[in-house]
């Protein structure tokens, strides 16, 4: 998974870095994107199917962690349900 990416260039990698708009990623690929790349929570909420624990665990942090940029920090519950509509609310 993104071996032919060395780790110091992770912090570089765009959505367009690699294709996120045309490829559908494993729950795995999703969470190594989250903790490595330079891609918001925005874009894979809008591109990617998201598990509930992605969501409850990334996404729905107090502490915006993972956030990348300000509207990262603003996406609400409405947002997710939106993009999301199988997401069960704990």
């Amino acid at each position: 998974m993104f071996d032919e990416i060395h780790p110091k260039d992770y912090k570089n990698i765009t959505a367009d870095s690699i294709s996120i708009f045309q490829k559908i990623y494993s729950e795995e690929e999703i969470i190594f994107i989250i903790k490595h790349f330079n891609i918001s929570l925005t874009c894979l909420l809008t591109t990617q199917r998201l598990s509930n624990s992605i969501i409850n665990t990334y996404f729905l942090r107090k502490d915006n962690k993972y956030c990348k940029n300000d509207r990262d920090e603003e996406l609400t519950i409405d947002d997710i349900l939106m993009y999301q509509p199988h997401y069960k609310i704990k």
